[in-house]
């Protein structure tokens, strides 16, 4: 019997490290997705800063034909770098669901922890964290 529960202790550490292991590598994804919407977000913004400037102040010196290809090949770009924002975001927000609702639950169903003695509860805290902003914010806004 005592051979048998030490097998299923064995297992069962296993299995933790395994799904630690995934958490592991799931947040590393996670920072390096929000670090490349960072990026994509401050790329667009300075260089929209930059080049519109710069194109507008020259209006008068550039003909039209060329302004208007010129814009519509930066509406191009801007559209790219938008599209690549939102994908980085849409990872961020799937891989963090992910954790939330599947790594955690069965890392404290093999820890048999339950209440305040969970692991993994960044997504709960950050989730709690959003919804109280946004009550304080909706709050805020019905009291003007």
């Amino acid at each position: 019997m005592a051979e048998n529960k030490s097998k299923n202790d064995e297992q069962k550490d296993i299995e933790i490290q395994v799904h630690l292991t995934e958490y592991q590598k799931i947040r590393d994804e996670v920072i390096h997705w929000i670090g490349s919407a960072s990026q994509s977000l401050l790329i667009s913004l300075s260089s929209f800063s930059v080049v519109l400037p710069l194109l507008f102040s020259q209006a008068n010196n550039i003909p039209t034909l060329i302004l208007n290809s010129f814009m519509y090949i930066l509406a191009i770009v801007y559209a790219v770098i938008g599209m690549h924002y939102a994908t980085s975001q849409y990872y961020v927000n799937t891989e963090s669901n992910y954790i939330h609702q599947y790594l955690a639950p069965n890392i404290n169903l093999k820890l048999n922890t339950t209440g305040n003695n969970r692991v993994l509860q960044a997504e709960n805290y950050q989730r709690n964290a959003r919804r109280n902003v946004i009550a304080l914010q909706s709050g805020e806004k019905g009291n003007k």
